[in-house]
């Protein structure tokens, strides 16, 4: 039997995509629910002000990595760092053999793009289009002109 094009094949369901045999995602997923579960035991540890400003991006044998909303809240977080590592290890993470913490300034999101700008028209263009409107001997050109014009003059009332 003849193999069809990639094009043809059904994809794979998602859930198939997900299930624990898939090493990779699986995996993947696992370790995100693991940081996830991390940092809501690191925010519970600290003061209030830091819930939503700080967060465990990654953890490994020896080394945890903490993400701050800016650098203040990073000098902050520094500050705690002991605690941190001392409360997770007491808090159902005894296993964490923590030779190094290193906290990262979280990149800030890209600002919203601006509104796309409509080009102006002077009132001394217009004008000058319309003097040229007037002159023109083709009525189709001289037509597309004028709507132009009215256009243009309708945006300036906005």
């Amino acid at each position: 039997m003849e193999d069809s094009p990639p094009s043809e094949r059904a994809a794979p369901p998602l859930a198939s995509l997900l299930v624990v045999n898939n090493h990779g995602i699986a995996s993947l997923l696992a370790h995100t629910r693991h940081l996830a579960k991390l940092t809501q035991q690191m925010v519970s540890i600290l003061p209030e002000r830091f819930r939503h400003t700080c967060r465990v991006a990654n953890v490994t044998d020896t080394t945890l990595v903490l993400e701050a909303d800016s650098p203040a809240w990073a000098s902050t977080l520094r500050y705690h760092c002991p605690t941190i590592v001392e409360q997770l290890q007491r808090c159902g993470y005894p296993n964490l053999e923590l030779r190094e913490t290193k906290i990262l300034i979280a990149q800030p999101p890209p600002p919203p793009e601006p509104p796309p700008r409509r080009a102006t028209i002077s009132s001394e263009s217009l004008e000058f289009l319309r003097q040229t409107a007037r002159d023109c001997s083709d009525p189709d050109l001289r037509a597309a002109w004028e709507r132009f014009i009215r256009n243009r003059e309708r945006e300036g009332e906005r």
